[in-house]
């Protein structure tokens, strides 16, 4: 880069001059509009720009990026290379020249097409392309022999390469939001998948020898018209999430309850399908409130399906919940408003009235849709019910939400300790919570750590049913879906377990019956799971053996 040029970088810019030494590689990135522009009008040459620009990230500029650059494809050590969020219409044919280019992220563009030259990207390893305008994949995409994760999320793709499973290194395909009716043969070829986004399609089965992605832990597939489901499914060896709600299925497979069926699942939702149990009604004497009445502060958390924040009721601190969509990722709102308003424990959350929005129509109209006025059929008050009332609960959240990094896996803070009194109030608390939820035929769904809260007290409660659902436990004998959520709390159990502080000693063992209770839990086999129901009563047991006193809001009223 000329010294002209390096004057007028921005201070915004980070800067590693690379220049090859003895001793050091130094590189340069590019991360914003105004160098992008410098530098690609510059002059520089191949061989310049070899030795200077290995990334560039110009991201959300909207209008004002709205062509890529053509200089860009001569710099052919890039290694990254991020648009997204721009108006760019079309790559051009010389992106081939980029042969060493690892990332590309040209998510949230106006893109109709990819050119078939994408091909020569055979060092590319994620390719993100969402949020475009994309009707069809070139065929040639398949022959990147590295790809490792592709997002084609919410474009208009009806059709996927019929050879899409020779992207054998792929682990994470993103297909979520298209107008998708089926996949082609070759996608049970692609056995070293981990997650796959289903979601939002018109599917109605999945190809036989569905069974062969042995490497499959997510499967989101939830808002399809699905019928039939291969067989094989069930014999997935590594699934742990699975989400197949708003569907048209009419029965589950017999083999499901087998004892090698999906013996590592732990999350489930499969409300919304006619197969599924119908949800309670929302009781009638059930408050209810304008949402405009309401004294509503600062945002506490945000979940799939809504936001939370804190709010005055009738004089006391509460938690307001309003619904941001009809549907999310893991079900439909008007389930999780029914069950969440059905169920009465100290260790779950409860509704103190619904939320209403008498100015909805005109809102919808006028706003468009910022805040949803989702779930109102459940609660026989059409369009109406846009969010509830919850008991506010003191503390916070035990984990964070997963990551991409970290995998189906709450990320725990590293300060994170429990006493042992402590470990076993909190994991009492929380089995006692599913004990009640299964004994009505309801599964939570979503048993994790960020969805459980504890005070100072250590007492837990269990929040969030947007991907809960009802069973009928008479079509259930083995008890299949509660033995899958008691793999859930074994592995919620564990990293309480994990985390006793070294000082908490272990008091006549118990520590050590706490981890094997988690290993009972974690069985291979899910007929081998100790149900909820006696769970609790071991882990009482516990407690009154270390002299551990039940929490005074713990004790069900």
């Amino acid at each position: 880069m000329t010294a002209e040029v390096m004057a007028r970088v921005p201070a915004s810019v980070v800067l590693h001059t690379m220049e090859e030494t003895a001793s050091s590689k130094q590189e340069q990135e590019v991360t914003d509009l105004e160098t992008l522009h410098q530098v690609t009008s510059c002059g520089l040459t191949a061989q310049q720009a070899k030795l200077h620009i290995k990334s560039v990230s110009v991201a959300n500029q909207g209008a004002q990026l709205a062509f890529w650059p053509p200089a860009l494809c001569t710099f052919a050590a890039l290694h990254s290379i991020n648009l997204s969020g721009n108006a760019i219409t079309s790559i051009p044919q010389s992106v081939q020249a980029l042969t060493g280019l690892q990332v590309l992220n040209v998510a949230r563009n106006s893109l109709t097409a990819l050119p078939p030259e994408i091909s020569c990207l055979t060092s590319l390893t994620e390719l993100d392309v969402g949020r475009n305008q994309l009707a069809a994949l070139p065929p040639t995409l398949c022959s990147l022999s590295q790809l490792q994760v592709l997002n084609v999320y919410s474009n208009q793709l009806k059709v996927l390469p019929q050879d899409l499973g020779s992207l054998r290194s792929l682990i994470r395909l993103g297909l979520k939001s298209n107008q998708l009716a089926e996949l082609p043969r070759s996608f049970t070829q692609l056995t070293s998948l981990v997650e796959l986004f289903l979601t939002d399609n018109l599917l109605t089965t999945l190809p036989e020898g569905f069974g062969n992605l042995r490497s499959l832990v997510k499967l989101q597939a939830s808002f399809n018209p699905f019928t039939h489901l291969p067989a094989d499914l069930w014999r997935l060896p590594a699934l742990e999430l699975f989400r197949l709600a708003v569907g048209q299925l009419r029965q589950w497979p017999a083999g499901l309850a087998e004892a090698d069926s999906l013996p590592m699942l732990a999350w489930c939702s499969i409300g919304r399908n006619p197969a599924a149990v119908a949800v309670p009604a929302v009781a009638a004497e059930l408050p209810r409130v304008d949402r405009w009445a309401l004294q509503v502060g600062e945002k506490l958390g945000q979940g799939a399906s809504g936001e939370v924040f804190l709010g005055v009721y009738e004089g006391r601190s509460v938690a307001v919940k309003i619904f941001i969509a009809d549907v999310s990722p893991d079900g439909s709102t008007a389930e999780e408003m029914a069950i969440n308003c059905a169920v009465r424990h100290p260790n779950l959350t409860r509704v103190l009235a619904l939320v209403t929005d008498t100015q909805q129509q005109q809102q919808q109209q006028q706003q468009q849709g910022e805040v949803a006025a989702p779930a109102a059929a459940a609660a026989g008050d059409a369009g109406a019910i846009v969010g509830l009332v919850l008991e506010l609960v003191h503390g916070k959240p035990l984990a964070d939400r997963p990551t991409s990094r970290h995998l189906l896996r709450c990320k725990w803070g590293g300060d994170v300790s429990f006493s042992l009194p402590a470990a076993l109030s909190i994991c009492h608390g929380v089995a006692g919570a599913l004990a009640y939820l299964h004994s009505l035929g309801i599964a939570h769904g979503d048993v994790y750590a960020h969805n459980i809260m504890a005070d100072g007290q250590a007492r837990p409660v269990v929040c969030d049913f947007g991907a809960s659902f009802c069973y009928s436990a008479a079509a259930d004998p083995g008890r299949f879906f509660e033995r899958m959520e008691v793999r859930a709390f074994g592995l919620f159990m564990g990293d309480v377990v994990a985390r006793i502080s070294e000082q908490a000693g272990v008091a006549d063992g118990a520590s050590q019956q706490l981890r094997h209770l988690v290993q009972q839990c974690l069985a291979g086999s899910a007929m081998q799971r100790p149900l909820f129901a006696l769970l609790e009563q071991q882990l009482l047991g516990l407690m009154q053996q270390q002299g551990v006193g039940v929490p005074a809001g713990d004790v069900q009223q």
